[in-house]
């Protein structure tokens, strides 16, 4: 029997239109240790590209009593061997069957004796670094008897999307991985959800996507994490989603999900910089940056957040490393971003840099209107407004009214 699962209620998880119930899930996941252990490796990469495969691969990995990598399609198979990863299993298709490679040149990787997961971070601002999370960390309880109804936006092989899965896996009968458009415009008997779980980016393409808030998925709690988080989105989310609670996470793939805010502001309450919070963990802001201690005996590690304080909150306005480079000065993409949706016509900003033969690269920004707002008159107005809001070399040169935004593999939106 599968560890952590015993005898429970038929749990069913939905992607895409296929619904599976936990003994088909369990089914899949003893194939998948089978042909990893026919593959005899000395340590395994999990291939997860959606959110089925995580759940195969996560009852499969927790039954295994050893260590496994989990990656994604922006990892490398150089970055893999660098890490000691001798074999790659990619779950295939939905009888668990697995496409199993061997990689060469492989390093030894510095194993944990505690069996658990390797999840690797998102790599905006260098290599993704790998991170070792013991099941204990990971897990709570037995998976599979929950009662609650959750959806998961994030990119499965993120520690966001893993470390949702495992929560919604011990506490729901229902689990879905979704597309922002199946929360702007479900199908007629879709359930609410007790809990829906994404970036940012997920929430503004969702509500990008719905044409009237009235026909949104009823969610009872959003929880958000990942990126910056301001108050146009919480607005935002209030008007189309209208949650009755909004959880912002804070952390990082290394610390974890460390603190959460649920008082309807965006950023954090700057009166508990350097105090201890029930949890035991506390943040503070050192040289611009947020850092976050997890508990009274753990130093304060700086998590690469970019900071401001306004009115009494700590907003993260970006990534340390990731700037605009305008004639030697650094223009922050995330602020250039936040000011544009702050304007009430626009639902979602891009912010990037656009080469220039005089300065290198100038700011660009890729704007979402409201669908009643004329792109040929909000245009020279969000040049204004925006002017009024930046510094010279942040205020972006080129505007574009766009249907929709890119988004990287993360989830997040593409700088």
């Amino acid at each position: 029997m599968t560890p952590g699962l015993g005898h429970v209620r038929p749990t069913t998880l939905w992607e895409a239109g296929r619904v599976i119930g936990w003994d088909e899930a369990a089914r899949q996941a003893e194939r998948f240790r089978e042909q990893v252990a026919a593959a005899q490796p000395s340590a395994v990469a999990a291939a997860v590209s959606t959110g089925q495969a995580l759940v195969t691969v996560l009852i499969a990995a927790r039954g295994m009593g050893s260590n496994v990598v989990i990656t994604g399609p922006t990892v490398s198979d150089t970055r893999l061997a660098a890490l000691g990863v001798d074999t790659i299993v990619e779950w295939a298709d939905p009888s668990g069957n697995c496409t199993v490679r061997r990689l060469t040149g492989a390093e030894k990787l510095s194993v944990s004796a505690e069996p658990g997961l390797w999840l690797l971070s998102s790599g905006t601002t260098g290599e993704p670094k790998p991170t070792h999370w013991p099941w204990r960390s990971l897990v709570h309880g037995k998976w599979g008897r929950g009662s609650e109804h959750w959806a998961i936006g994030y990119a499965p092989h993120s520690f966001a999307g893993v470390s949702a899965t495992c929560q919604a896996l011990g506490r729901a009968a229902t689990l879905e991985f979704v597309r922002p458009a199946e929360l702007a415009a479900p199908k007629p008997d879709a359930a609410p959800l007790t809990v829906a779980a994404a970036t940012p980016s997920f929430w503004r393409l969702a509500a990008i996507a719905t044409r009237d808030p009235a026909e949104f998925r009823r969610v009872d709690t959003v929880t958000i994490g990942g990126e910056p988080t301001d108050a146009s989105l919480l607005r935002l989310l209030s008007s189309t989603v209208a949650p009755r609670r909004i959880k912002q996470i804070f952390g990082t793939t290394e610390l974890g999900t460390v603190i959460h805010v649920d008082d309807g502001q965006a950023g954090l309450p700057e009166e508990l910089r350097g105090r201890r919070l029930p949890s035991g963990a506390a943040f503070d802001v050192r040289g611009g940056q947020l850092c976050i201690s997890v508990a009274p005996d753990a130093p304060f590690v700086d998590t690469g957040d970019q900071v401001r304080i306004d009115e009494g909150r700590v907003h993260v306005v970006g990534r340390a490393g990731v700037f605009v480079n305008v004639g030697g000065l650094k223009a922050n993409p995330y602020r250039v971003a936040q000011v544009l949706q702050q304007h009430e016509s626009v639902l979602a900003a891009r912010a990037y840099g656009l080469r220039n033969p005089l300065l290198g690269q100038v700011v660009a920004a890729d704007v979402v209107l409201r669908r009643d707002r004329d792109p040929l008159l909000l245009v020279p107005e969000l040049k204004r407004y925006s002017a009024g809001l930046l510094d010279a070399h942040e205020r972006p040169q080129r505007i574009r009214s766009v249907e929709s935004l890119a988004v990287a593999e993360s989830g997040k939106v593409q700088l």
